[in-house]
């Protein structure tokens, strides 16, 4: 849940997280002057709780410990697979034939392929992922699904990312 643009700045101008608990405070002083802290702390609550219904209780909780690959495609693909990442509501998207209802089976189709997935796993950067041309049915710049493939991968290589700092 990222701060606001300007509430980075304070932060960045107080000497950024290295200078500790004042530069955290001279952010929250920022943000509560500017009235946007009570906001800030409403959609972290909702961030958190949508983290929590998403996480697996099989090992990405403990801290200090990465997941293994396996672990983390298993969250990948649950993330991915509900349709909530989309930003829109699961249900207004979601099939409505018969077949595709099937009882407890709600997923969807990975926003890439399984190639793209791989690469994201492998930890290759952000950039190479979408520069990689390995299956003639991607997307490409200027393709109508073009915006909606650039925010999953961005989300997959920054989840990612932050999941495997669980060490620090």
């Amino acid at each position: 849940c990222p701060l606001p643009e300007d509430a980075m700045l304070a932060l960045e101008a107080a000497g950024g997280l290295d200078a500790g608990e004042a530069a955290v405070e001279a952010c929250a002083a920022s943000m509560s002057a500017k009235n946007q802290l009570e906001s800030y702390f409403e959609n972290l609550r909702t961030y958190l709780a949508e983290l929590e219904q998403r996480l697996f209780s099989s090992g990405l909780h403990v801290l200090g410990d990465p997941p293994s690959r396996d672990e983390l495609l298993a969250y990948l693909t649950a993330y991915f697979e509900d349709g909530s990442w989309e930003g829109g509501d699961r249900d207004a998207t979601s099939s409505d034939d018969p077949a595709d209802l099937m009882e407890g089976d709600d997923s969807r189709e990975l926003p890439f392929p399984e190639a793209v997935l791989e690469l994201i796993l492998d930890g290759k950067s952000e950039a190479d992922v979408l520069t990689y041309r390995g299956d003639s049915g991607m997307a490409s710049p200027g393709d109508p699904q073009w915006d909606m493939y650039l925010k999953a991968v961005r989300e997959a290589c920054s989840i990612r990312d932050l999941i495997k700092r669980n060490t620090e």
